[in-house]
């Protein structure tokens, strides 16, 4: 398998499982509680890790005793630290609220910890590295990270994810070879659905293959030169209880089916299998992983 690396925040997740969603000023008795280790990069590597590739991470780890213990939670789930920097401060936090009754999710973060630089990012060892995914946060730093990882792993492919809607970031689409666009960054964009999307994205990045996953929808992808999108639908299974980290375990998916030369619509079908099947099953390490078809 491949050697991926992965750019972004790491976070400690706490997870509460609710029997519904409570009314405010109201008590409310959670039915499970689970700490682990979250943010869209980690969630990442931690299904790529699953599936059998050599993952690691830059984002920044605090050096208290949350941060230890997130170190160790990432480490038990294959994803290699050690390029990680340790920085003073507090490890950030989400507290997830997870409604059984409906299998939404209500997300409260907290974070003051700095992320990486450029200048950690060319601190790394590239060597071997196949894939290289950025989440889409700062334009100028990550464009510069983008930079030297074409000078110092030109065989690499680069991805970036667009979940929030960050100024500056539509600079990004043209320096990678993939970009995600997710449902909540392309509404903020005021663009009115996946294929209109799709044509923003294609406009200011005419040679970087696209994706579009859009929930109950399914998912859209056009690749470079192409005018006509591709469609497939979504997975869903048989009943959904934890939708955290579907767009993550999307792409996952996809990155890694196009490790394996997948086609556009076979990748993009089988992420969402993998993005479905995560859905039925709390958190991200045990839900059944499916075949990729050869």
């Amino acid at each position: 398998m491949a050697a991926v690396l992965a750019v972004g925040v790491a976070v400690a997740d706490r997870l509460l499982v609710l029997e519904r969603y409570p009314e405010e000023d109201e008590e409310l008795r959670a039915e499970e509680a689970l700490a682990l280790p979250g943010g869209n990069a980690v969630n990442l590597l931690t299904v790529l890790a699953r599936l059998g590739h050599r993952c690691r991470l830059l984002a920044a780890l605090a050096e208290d005793a949350e941060g230890e213990r997130l170190t160790a939670a990432l480490e038990a789930r294959g994803v290699d630290t050690a390029g990680c920097p340790r920085l003073a401060g507090s490890t950030p936090v989400s507290c997830i609220l997870l409604s059984r009754a409906t299998g939404s999710r209500t997300i409260i973060h907290h974070r003051a910890l700095p992320e990486p630089t450029a200048r950690h990012f060319a601190a790394l060892d590239l060597d071997g590295v196949a894939w290289i995914h950025f989440e889409g946060r700062r334009p100028e730093a990550t464009a510069a990270m983008m930079s030297r990882a074409r000078e110092r792993a030109p065989g690499a492919r680069l991805s970036l994810e667009l979940e929030k809607d960050r100024p500056g970031l539509e600079a990004l689409l043209p320096l990678v070879d993939l970009v995600i666009l997710s449902r909540a960054y392309a509404t903020a964009r005021g663009l009115a659905g996946p294929e209109e999307a799709l044509a923003w994205a294609q406009e200011r990045a005419p040679r970087t293959l696209l994706a579009v996953p859009w929930g109950e929808a399914g998912a859209w992808g056009l690749e470079p030169g192409c005018s006509r999108p591709c469609h497939v639908p979504a997975a869903p299974p048989p009943q959904v209880v934890d939708t955290r980290a579907a767009g993550d375990a999307f792409a996952a998916g996809l990155i890694h089916a196009l490790l394996a030369s997948q086609a556009l619509p076979e990748a993009l079908a089988y992420a969402s299998r993998l993005a479905g099947a995560k859905c039925g099953r709390l958190g991200l390490d045990d839900f059944p992983l499916p075949p990729l078809a050869l």
